[in-house]
C-alpha cells in the first residue's frame, strides 16, 4: 500500500506536506511554479517522487494544463516532463 501526496507544485503551502513524517509519495504536477523544487526537496529527503501527468480524458480538455499528455503532442509530452528532457 502507498500512500500519495497529490498536486504538489502550485501552492507554497504544498511545502508543508514535505515535512509530514512516515513513508509518503510526492506526485507532482509538471510545469508548476514550486513543482521541480519540491520534487528535489523530497527526492533529497529520501522519499519517493512521481510525476502526476494530467492525460486526455472525453471532456474538457481545455483544463489540462502545461505539459498534458494528450494524442495530439504524446513525443512532446515524453521529452518535456522527464529528467533529461529536451
Amino acid at each position: 500500500m502507498a500512500i500519495v501526496i497529490d498536486d504538489i507544485g502550485y501552492k507554497q503551502s504544498d511545502r508543508k506536506l514535505l515535512e509530514l513524517s512516515g513513508q509518503l509519495t510526492y506526485a507532482v504536477l509538471p510545469h508548476t511554479p514550486l513543482g521541480y523544487a519540491y520534487a528535489k526537496h523530497a527526492s533529497n529527503n529520501h522519499r519517493d517522487v512521481i510525476i502526476h501527468l494530467p492525460m486526455q480524458a472525453n471532456t474538457h480538455n481545455e483544463l489540462l494544463g502545461p505539459g498534458s499528455f494528450d494524442s495530439i503532442n504524446v513525443k512532446t509530452a515524453l521529452s518535456t516532463n522527464t529528467v533529461g528532457g529536451s
